[in-house]
């Protein structure tokens, strides 16, 4: 009987975060711009990127004892592909009434207050 309960408490407060994070996350936009690194232009500079992280891939999959070298060209490229687009993205937070941000807020705290209740340890 309390696990069924617990899983409904939790199900109810992830329900509540997730209902919470879209209200508060609807308010933001996001766009894009173009890719400039090195001096390169959009395409050339994303080409590059995408280009490294092929080399770590193939050299992983093709070198027998030498995967450590792939993965770290992989990750080199990963890593500059999540450089250039949050260095390109722009943000923009739109007005929000301040009682649907304190809904927001008081939904959020009442579902993880759910959720951290259903995974206590039963008395």
């Amino acid at each position: 009987m309390s696990q069924r309960r617990g899983l409904a408490e939790f199900s109810l407060g992830f329900a509540m975060v997730v209902l919470a994070g879209f209200a508060l996350l609807d308010s933001v936009k996001i766009s894009g711009g173009l890719w400039r690194a090195f001096g390169l232009g959009s395409r050339t500079a994303f080409s590059l990127v995408m280009l490294l992280v092929l080399m770590g891939l193939v050299v992983v999959y093709f070198a027998g004892s030498e995967r450590r070298y792939g993965w770290s060209l992989w990750a080199a490229g990963t890593l500059a592909l999540l450089a250039g687009i949050f260095s390109n993205a722009r943000v923009y937070w739109c007005l929000v009434p301040p009682v649907g941000t304190l809904a927001a807020a008081a939904l959020f705290a009442g579902g993880m207050g759910m959720i951290l209740l259903a995974l206590r340890r039963p008395e």
